[in-house]
């Protein structure tokens, strides 16, 4: 089988952060990014990973990895304003390979469960993201008053990683340039059907500086195990 590379995007402007960079704040005595790119070093199913770091960042991303020594990184790029284009810079980066992961660097507790789920269902379909199941009744709202409830049993949440055939997802970033959320978005809009894997309620995403608190608490508790 082909190589298996990760793109790991730790570009964001980190605007509800206090002005505080979220991807290198102290989780348990390290930088945030170092758990993250921790889960994919030590898999067996990932051959290499691409980091993608703001222009203000990118020195510091550097001088992380020469410390981190991780064996698997393969390239250190420069990210934009957009995700999209940040993740565009990061498969240049990471290069030719069988299938191509993307993952949202501050989504610490990604585990190697849920990277080899990825590498399975992109594998079977050529295209799939990490989700949980909508526990909370959604409801659409305007003007302050509901206009519709939404079947809870058909929504999902959408995490990463997101994981696709390399030549797919390098084909969507080509060709979409309407601002998108994610990549899975991007795959869609070229009428590529995308999988749903099961992600995990304690795979989330530091938007705020109350969610490192969370972070930590659950690497604590896996440390302890």
């Amino acid at each position: 089988m082909g190589e298996l590379g990760a793109v790991i995007l730790a570009a964001g402007s980190s605007s509800r952060m206090k002005g505080i960079n979220k991807i290198f704040m102290p989780v348990e005595g390290r930088p945030l990014i170092c758990w993250t790119v921790d889960a994919f070093e030590n898999s067996p199913h990932i051959d290499k990973i691409s980091l993608v770091f703001s222009s203000e960042m990118i020195e510091n991303g550097r001088a992380l990895v020469e410390n981190e020594k991780w064996n698997k990184v393969c390239a250190v790029v420069k990210g934009y304003g957009r995700r999209q284009d940040s993740a565009r810079e990061g498969l240049i980066g990471l290069g030719e390979c069988d299938i191509a992961m993307i993952h949202d660097g501050a989504r610490a507790c990604v585990t190697g469960d849920i990277i080899e789920r990825a590498v399975d269902s992109a594998r079977k379909h050529g295209a799939a993201a990490a989700a949980v199941r909508v526990t909370d009744t959604i409801k659409e709202v305007e003007e302050g008053i509901i206009t519709r409830t939404h079947d809870r049993s058909k929504l999902w949440a959408m995490q990463t990683p997101q994981a696709f055939d390399y030549r797919l997802i390098s084909d969507a970033h080509a060709k979409i340039n309407e601002d998108v959320t994610d990549d899975a978005t991007m795959v869609e809009m070229l009428g590529h059907k995308v999988a749903v894997f099961e992600g995990s309620y304690s795979n989330i995403k530091v938007t705020t500086p109350e969610d490192i608190e969370r972070i930590s608490i659950i690497i604590r508790s896996r440390n302890k195990n």
